[in-house]
């Protein structure tokens, strides 16, 4: 029965929201392009091992890496 009236937002609180925001974004943006650019990573360490074949210490941790990221 009772509507709870939400008071107008100011100019200035709008634009920190929309910042904090922005800043949430790019953070998230980091991490996902962080993970991806480590994962291109172990993935050609893991090309290098197998067309060499001197290293399985680094193919093993390939592996163990990524049974627990997918």
């Amino acid at each position: 029965m009772f509507a709870i009236a939400s008071k107008p937002r100011s100019p200035i609180s709008i634009l920190l929201l929309m910042s904090k925001v922005s800043n949430a974004l790019f953070s998230v943006n980091a991490v996902v392009s962080s993970f991806i650019l480590l994962w291109v990573k172990f993935l050609l360490l893991r090309f290098r091992v197998f067309n060499h074949g001197f290293n399985f210490k680094a193919d093993a941790i390939y592996f163990h890496l990524l049974s627990y990221l997918f």
